[in-house]
Formats: C-alpha cells, structure tokens, sequence
C-alpha cells in the first residue's frame, strides 16, 4: 500500500538531486563565464613556470636558487612531508 510519506520523500529526494545537479552545474560554468572575458587561462600549466620560493625544511635537496618548477616545490614541500607525518602517526600508535 502506498502512503502519503512515500510520495513525499521521493518528491523531495528527487528535487533535491536536481537542486544539487543545478548548482553544481552553476559552479562550473561560472569560472568559464568570468574568465574568458578577461583572457584569464585556467588549467595546470602553472606547474611548469619557476617558483621562486624556498622551503624551509625538506628530505630532497631543493634550492631556490635553482628554478625549480611549481610541481617538484608542491612535491618536496607539501606531499612528502604529509606522506611522512601520516606515516609516523600510524606508526606511533
């Protein structure tokens, strides 16, 4: 037997993954929209342009000094190092 409840949470289980899908749609295409007006390109090819930074402390050797590109600083700096931390804190249990 089907009750009001049934009809009900469909109803609004439905209608809420449209609202999802509609905003999620929405975040998408609104970059594209600002953007191209302006010329400004988005994508990962900033990986590739000298970073110009040092990091403070690293098992790999990286100098500044040396036009390290963005990909290899995120890698000594940022993945490394959690990787290593997350691998202690497992350990240390």
């Amino acid at each position: 037997m089907l009750t009001m409840t049934h009809i009900d949470g469909g109803f609004t289980s439905g209608l809420s993954s449209r609202l999802f899908c509609l905003v999620l749609c929405s975040c998408c295409t609104m970059p594209v929209k600002t953007f191209k007006p302006t010329c400004i390109r988005f994508g990962f090819d900033f990986l590739q342009v000298n970073a110009g930074f040092n990091i403070s402390w690293s098992l790999i050797p990286y100098d500044s000094r040396s036009n390290e590109v963005y990909w290899r600083v995120f890698f000594v700096g940022n993945l490394l190092i959690t990787l290593i931390l997350s691998f202690c804190v497992i350990c240390g249990r």
